[in-house]
């Protein structure tokens, strides 16, 4: 995730949604302007198949922002 305002925000929080599996983030993040950061989360699909995965930052709009339309990422991935 990245900040891309000019000043510090706390407390951003991030939610990962795909099949069996949603998880609010356990810890707020704190980022420096224009700072990015990685999140590594695993799971594991109990079968083969193609699932969405969607990543939303600031789910609950905490964050003051010109742009809500930029928090969102999905893809789709096959799983064998």
């Amino acid at each position: 995730m990245k900040n891309n305002k000019n000043v510090e925000v706390n407390n951003v929080y991030l939610k990962i949604e795909t099949t069996n599996y949603n998880q609010l983030s356990g810890k707020g993040y704190n980022l420096k302007p224009n700072e990015e950061k990685s999140v590594l989360a695993k799971w594991q699909y109990d079968s083969a198949g193609t699932y969405t995965v969607k990543i939303i930052v600031d789910p609950n709009h905490n964050i003051a922002e010109t742009d809500e339309n930029n928090n969102i990422f999905t893809k789709q991935i096959k799983v064998s």
